[in-house]
C-alpha cells in the first residue's frame, strides 16, 4: 500500500517533497505495476481497454 511502501519508509523534509514523492509512487502504481485483480494489466491499461470496449460497443446514433 502507499503507506507501507512509501510514506512509512521515508522522512520527508517538507510538504512539497512528500507531495512529489507520493505523486511518483501513484504514477508508478497506476502505469507500471501489473495487478493480479486486473489479470496482469496495469490500472491505466485496464481503464484504456474498458473505454475502448465501451466505445466500440456503443450503438450508433440515429438522427431524425
Amino acid at each position: 500500500s502507499l503507506k507501507e511502501e512509501e510514506v512509512w519508509l521515508n522522512e520527508y523534509q517538507n510538504f512539497d517533497q512528500a507531495e512529489q514523492s507520493i505523486a511518483r509512487w501513484i504514477e508508478e502504481y497506476n502505469h507500471d505495476r501489473p495487478h493480479r485483480g486486473l489479470h496482469g494489466q496495469t490500472p491505466h491499461d485496464a481503464r484504456a481497454r474498458f473505454a475502448q470496449t465501451i466505445t466500440s460497443n456503443a450503438a450508433p446514433c440515429v438522427q431524425f
